[in-house]
């Protein structure tokens, strides 16, 4: 009878979705590093538009990045959180 050519679909599942799923993976994982350093270059840049306004101190910049990058905070309540949980008022 006729011989089969290539590689069976299970031969071919085994190898093309681990790989696709690792492309998939890595893709997610850039993504998530280009948004992170996107909001950490935006909260340096108000934390340095802070301090720069006349009478504007090292510590306002400072504490104005950190207001603007999320730093312990709760995004829907607007509080501060303790060790990571957010706290209502």
């Amino acid at each position: 009878m006729g011989r089969q050519r290539g590689m069976s679909g299970s031969v071919q599942a085994v190898i093309l979705l681990p790989a696709a799923l690792g492309i998939f993976l890595l893709l997610v994982q850039w993504s998530m590093l280009a948004w992170a350093d996107a909001v950490a270059l935006a909260a340096a840049e108000h934390g340095a538009a802070v301090t720069a306004v006349h009478g504007g101190t090292e510590s306002d910049g400072r504490l104005a990045a950190q207001e603007a990058a999320g730093e312990g905070r709760c995004p829907t309540c607007g509080s501060r959180s303790s060790a990571g949980r957010a706290v209502r008022r």
